[in-house]
């Protein structure tokens, strides 16, 4: 999946290899100090972040299907402008 990228904070998605819905609740993180750079992390739907053990990192060409798209308000907007400034894998 190239299109819509970055997905908003509260898009639900299923990745490559399962069915189950996955909600993006974090953009760019890693899973520990000096780690791979994570463009999502995310945890199943609808059972949401119960504990440590169920969060999921991926990368966006991952991403198998969207289910929803999250809220996309101007201060969102705005945010995918400034990381589009700063990083190139973040098309507008």
């Amino acid at each position: 999946m190239t299109e819509n990228f970055p997905l908003p904070i509260g898009s639900v998605i299923t990745l490559e290899n399962t069915d189950r819905p996955v909600m993006i609740y974090g953009r760019l993180q890693s899973a520990g100090e000096g780690e791979v750079l994570f463009d999502y992390i995310g945890c199943f739907y609808p059972g949401g972040q119960i504990d440590g053990n169920n969060t999921i990192y991926f990368q966006h060409h991952k991403i198998n299907s969207l289910l929803h798209k999250g809220y996309v308000s101007e201060e969102e907007e705005e945010l995918h402008k400034k990381l589009a400034e700063k990083n190139s894998e973040f098309p507008e």
